[in-house]
């Protein structure tokens, strides 16, 4: 305890005694690297997974996979294809256990049945949309 408090009374010593408060800040320089910036926009290059939802194209299996497998737990595959809405986010931040385990079934329903198993996520508003 004695080396961490000697370890934060240093660090603030440190702080308070550098040369911080004698820089002086251009503002002709900074407007000028502003203005010579290159413009970076969205390109439909720049990212697959979201150029389907930007241009209202109809959703890839691929895109609900991978948006199954990485932020299943918070129902990002289930808003993808259109199902679920405001009904369906309690559950899953919820009860993160169960939202995990839902979303690792949906993963693995499309991966064994395929496209059967993806129509019916399409704008369906149920959570075990699996069951029938």
């Amino acid at each position: 305890m004695k080396k961490l408090f000697l370890f934060v009374l240093l660090t603030g010593f440190a702080a308070s005694a550098s040369f911080a408060r004698n820089y002086k800040l251009n503002d002709n320089a900074v407007e000028s690297a502003f203005a010579a910036a290159e413009d970076i926009t969205f390109s439909a290059d720049a990212s697959p997974l979201a150029v389907s939802m930007l241009n209202d194209e109809e959703p890839t299996k691929m895109g609900y996979l991978l948006r199954a497998y990485f932020c299943g737990s918070v129902g990002l595959h289930r808003s993808y294809m259109g199902t679920g809405g405001e009904t369906m986010w309690y559950k899953y931040l919820c009860i993160p256990v169960y939202g995990g385990v839902v979303s690792c079934v949906d993963f693995w329903g499309v991966v064994f049945k395929g496209d059967e198993q993806l129509a019916k996520y399409k704008d369906n508003p149920k959570f075990r949309v699996w069951g029938k």
